[in-house]
């Protein structure tokens, strides 16, 4: 074989393997006069509040349809981005929220064993009321910085499902 011809193998190859990859799919927020978005891919998860639902769901991004403007979510099946009102992420506010929580542990144990070495004999100082104090402020200071930013769907920002594929004619 000469080099032309395997050339032309590998550029036949490649052809015919790249029809077969999959495009990648976005879920963005936009703002209006911003460049910055936040993107959501398949794989990610978020937390969104739906127009005629309570709370929050927070559900896995499987696929997404750009023509219909769906975006299919592990448990909650298909959604249409239109019914979505806000978007959170979730990915460091659990972080956040276990620190604040630790934090409520240990002023619980704290307290516990200095009320409970008053009863071996030990003297109640103030150090039994101010490190739990401290614990938990700084927990509930913590768990407030770690909240997780929401984007609320209006006038000013916007749903939107790309697909970035590539089609031959």
């Amino acid at each position: 074989m000469t080099i032309l011809q395997k050339l032309i193998c590998l550029t036949l190859l490649l052809f015919f393997v790249s029809n077969h990859l999959n495009a990648q799919k976005i879920l963005q927020i936009e703002k209006v006069g911003s460049h910055k978005h936040i993107r959501f891919y398949p794989g990610n998860e978020v937390t969104f509040k739906l127009k005629n639902a309570k709370g929050w769901f927070t559900r896995r991004i499987e696929d997404m349809d750009a023509e219909q403007n769906l975006v299919l979510f592990e448990e909650q099946g298909f959604v249409n981005i239109n019914d979505i009102v806000a978007i959170q992420k979730t990915g460091a506010k659990r972080k956040w929220k276990a620190i604040g929580n630790s934090l409520y542990v240990f002023g619980l144990n704290w307290g516990f064993w200095s009320l409970a070495g008053t009863l071996i004999g030990d003297e109640l100082t103030w150090l039994a009321a101010i490190v739990p104090a401290s614990a938990f402020a700084l927990g509930s200071v913590i768990k407030w910085l770690g909240k997780g930013k929401v984007w609320k769907m209006g006038k000013r920002r916007r749903l939107r499902v790309l697909d970035l594929g590539f089609s031959y004619a």
